[in-house]
């Protein structure tokens, strides 16, 4: 018996100067703020969970061997890409 690789699946969903609903079963994560002028953007875990990502910086959620819930970027005024694995 041979094993064999098998890539996962990374998604990007991508926040441009918008608010976006993330998807709400994911394992691992990273949340990139790409605005060039240093704009900060929310992300909302839910539950009152909600974080500030300043423009240029980046957000890694390990993963945790469980799946994380629904997140909310607002992007209205930025640019955030959310890559992520179920």
């Amino acid at each position: 018996m041979s094993l064999q690789y098998s890539p996962t699946k990374v998604t990007v969903v991508d926040a441009f100067e918008s608010v976006v609903i993330g998807p709400d079963c994911w394992a691992y994560a990273i949340f990139n703020n790409i605005d060039v002028n240093g704009v900060a953007g929310t992300i909302d875990f839910g539950n009152g969970n909600i974080m500030t990502l300043n423009g240029g910086a980046t957000l890694t959620m390990p993963y945790l061997g469980r799946p994380y819930g629904l997140v909310t970027i607002d992007a209205s005024n930025t640019h955030i890409q959310m890559i992520w694995t179920p």
